[in-house]
């Protein structure tokens, strides 16, 4: 356990503000802004952590509850949290999803809270489409003699579909050829046919999402 820090947060803010005006004055946020905010969110585990839910912090909850509120009122830890679920490793991940949710949602109940912390935690998000189609929509980037890259983070969100994990034990592809791009383990799913187009059969959904939260596959 990480040693507990009273002043974290505020010094996390200030180190915040301070390292977004160096980045604004050298014309590079912009070019920075993914890893930037990647940064922030590292950093506002660490708050949660060490400033504010560790065992060794003497504050009753009425106080961490106003510090959590704090944090979301900060303009660059807002900025950060849009993104939170696509980056990261998965503790990390949780760990946002549980602030965002228990500690400034303005939620009706404890049941309602914990209902959509589940079905955020099993949500999935899968984009079917040809190489121009994914790349038109900003998922994939392509050029000649180069190799498909995904995108990170600058993706057209509306262009996948929303699912959850636990109904989703196959996907129609709706075409005769298909490919899985993003880096869903080779071992956790099959792509047979049926009825003469491709099907994306998924075996061990656990280890099939545990690396991603989203799956894209290209269909040419």
């Amino acid at each position: 356990m990480r040693s507990f820090s009273g002043e974290f947060l505020t010094n996390d803010m200030r180190y915040q503000e301070q390292l977004e005006e160096i980045l604004k004055s050298e014309r590079m946020l912009p070019l920075l802004n993914q890893s930037y905010e990647n940064s922030v969110l590292t950093n506002m585990a660490d708050v949660l952590v060490r400033g504010i839910f560790h065992p060794k912090n003497p504050e009753q909850d009425a106080e961490k509850h106003r510090m959590c509120r704090q944090m979301e009122k900060n303009r660059i830890y807002r900025g950060a949290m849009r993104s939170f679920w696509k980056t990261g490793r998965m503790p990390r991940r949780v760990l946002l999803l549980f602030y965002k949710f228990k500690c400034y949602s303005d939620l009706d109940s404890t049941a309602t809270a914990n209902k959509q912390l589940t079905d955020e935690l099993y949500t999935c998000y899968y984009a079917i489409g040809t190489k121009d189609e994914l790349k038109e929509n900003r998922i994939i980037q392509t050029g000649f003699l180069r190799r498909t890259k995904l995108m990170e983070g600058d993706f057209d969100q509306a262009f996948f579909t929303r699912a959850d994990k636990r109904n989703l034990p196959s996907i129609d592809l709706n075409s005769t050829k298909a490919r899985v791009l993003t880096n869903q383990p080779e071992d956790s799913y099959t792509i047979v046919d049926a009825n003469g187009h491709k099907v994306l059969q998924i075996t061990n959904p656990g280890k099939f999402w545990s690396l991603s939260n989203y799956l894209v596959i290209q269909t040419d």
